[in-house]
This record gives structure tokens, sequence and C-alpha cells, in this order.
């Protein structure tokens, strides 16, 4: 059987034979890998072709942060299949149950964040976890509160039951597919208030239920709802796939929740980063995550945004999506 990593190249020789004899050309269709995991459960990944953008923000962005910079191309020379969506608490529990595995927080003793609805913020408390964020979720919704360490143990265990190469993507593999072809701030345009159909931010849903400022008086953040004028349906997590995808036809680049990459963090490595498959830094101490999430402002759901905390951190707008290096399988 034909890799599917294969089929386009195969598709586009077809097209080349075709074109001569006025027959219809094949019209080509995302390649999809499913991974099954137990229950019926099924984790679907998107096909990405292998191909060069560039890396980071330019200097005209005015959100930009320094870590961005500068703006690179970068080449990556090896297709890859990447999750339609973020991994559900649906499959995350499958995981659990199949491998007895208990999160760091869990493991360790250490209180996790969560949200209290009667004083409308966020605490940590030994109670909260990823069954019980504090807030409402389905099996359908991202699963949070999960640390960069038990992302690397999901996909481990799922390389293990299917015997594919599943890891947590690269920064330059996350930013490539999130932009899915375009150079603006976001994959759909320069315009923030294009997110209100692609992404789950930091909206009027969610402000009269966030007393943002008990607890951010030093950094009051309120001018994260003021630029957002819209009602997105959902305060916290939104159910994956109820935005409009990419080009890649993938869901929540933008919002819902930040997503764990491989890669170390340092700040200054854009200024040193090779230009052939970028790995990240050798060694640090913090892990970078993409996308932004839902108690997020627009300026930090950016395709170029990079956020950083330990390995070990887990909190309510983290989550992440699997990714699968392409080989002849």
């Amino acid at each position: 059987m034909l890799c599917p990593c294969y089929a386009a190249i195969v598709l586009g020789i077809l097209a080349v034979c075709l074109a001569g004899t006025g027959q219809a050309v094949p019209e080509e269709k995302p390649q999809t890998l499913a991974l099954e995991l137990d229950g019926g459960v099924k984790l679907e990944l998107v096909h990405i072709k292998a191909g060069r953008f560039q890396m980071g923000s330019p200097d005209s962005d005015e959100d930009a942060e320094k870590d961005e910079k500068p703006q690179h191309e970068v080449a990556l020379t090896r297709d890859f299949y990447l999750g339609r969506y973020e991994v559900t608490r649906r499959q995350f529990q499958v995981f659990v149950e199949g491998a007895k595995y208990q999160t760091e927080s869990a493991r360790t003793g250490t209180k996790a964040p969560g949200y209290d609805a009667e004083k409308k913020n966020f605490f940590l408390d030994a109670h909260y976890g990823w069954r019980n964020p504090g807030f409402a979720q389905t099996d359908d919704h991202p699963v949070v509160n999960v640390s960069w360490n038990d992302a690397r143990e999901f996909c481990a265990w799922l390389a293990r039951k299917t015997g594919k190469p599943c890891v947590l993507p690269t920064e330059a593999q996350w930013e490539y597919a999130c932009r899915a072809g375009s150079a603006t701030r976001y994959h759909h345009g320069q315009d923030e208030n294009g997110l209100r159909t692609v992404a789950n931010i930091a909206d009027l849903s969610l402000k009269p239920r966030w007393d943002y400022l008990a607890l951010n008086r030093r950094r009051p953040i309120a001018r994260w709802f003021e630029r957002v004028s819209w009602d997105d349906g959902y305060p916290f997590t939104a159910p994956v796939g109820k935005f409009k995808p990419n080009q890649n036809g993938l869901y929540d680049m933008h919002g819902n929740v930040w997503e764990w990459c491989s890669d170390w963090y340092d700040k200054d490595h854009y200024g040193q980063s090779p230009a052939k498959d970028p790995q990240g830094p050798e060694k640090g101490t913090r892990r970078v995550l993409r996308g932004g999430s839902w108690d997020n402002a627009p300026r930090y759901c950016r395709s170029a945004s990079r956020h950083k905390v330990g390995p070990s951190f887990a909190t309510t707008s983290f989550g992440f999506r699997v990714c699968v290096p392409c080989r002849n399988f």
C-alpha cells in the first residue's frame, strides 16, 4: 500500500499526464491518519507537506515580542501529520486508564489551578486537576491541567500502542502548520476581529465570570476584554472543532488552549536557529507553548506568539496536540 505521504506526488504526476489529454484532473484531498485508541476512540491527524516559510514576526508587527525576532526563513524537509484537533478529555482518559497513569500534579501531590465560580477567580487546590478544572467540560473539550511531561507521556504511550512515532510538534512544525501558507499575524489575515470565527479567546462571555482585577491589581488585564467586542459563546474552553479551521484543515490553532511543543525555550534562539528542521535549543529550563488560549487577548493568539514555562507546570489553559513525522508506515 502506498504511503499517504507520497500520495500527493502521485497525484501531481497524474495531473501532468492528464493535462494534455483533456481528461479531468482528480482533485487532491487532504491526507489523514487515524490512530486507534481503545473503546472505539480515535485520534485524527492531517498530512502537512514539507516546505519553507518565514518563522517569527516582522518588525512591522507592533504586538511582536523580542523573542519572536528576527523573522527568519525555515525549511521543513520532511512531511508530517498534526492532530486535526487538540487532544480531548476522552482521549486523555483512555490513556490514563490504559496506562494506569497519574498526571504529574496528582502523582506529586502538587496543588493544581481551578476555577471557583462563587469567587469568580482561579485558585490552587488539591481537588483540581485534568478531571476537574472548576468549569464544565465534556468529553469533546480539550484536556487541560496537563504538564509538558504529561503530554510527552501521552505521546510515548500512543507511539507504543500504534507503532507510529508520536511526539509533540516542534515550534517550527507548529507555526508552519498554523500559518497554512499565510504570512499574516493570524492564519486568516491581519485583522484580529477575524478571530471571531476561528478562535475561542478572552471575550465578553468570560468577562462577567472572572474578577480579573482581584488577583491582578498590579497588572490589571481589563484591556484584554476591551479589545474584544464579541461573545463567542464559550467563557472557558470550547469543544474542539467548534470554530472554522485554517487552510490545512486544523482547528483551534488560535485560542482555546495553549499547546505544548517539544522545544526548550531560549529568548535569543531565533538569531542562531538552524535554517533546516530546527529542533530548538539542546537544553533549557522552560518548554515552549503556542497558539494562545480562551483567557488570552488577541495579541497572544498570533501565529508567531510564544509562551514558555517549566515542563512540570500545568494550568487550566494548557493542552496539546500530537505530531507524527511522516515515514513509510
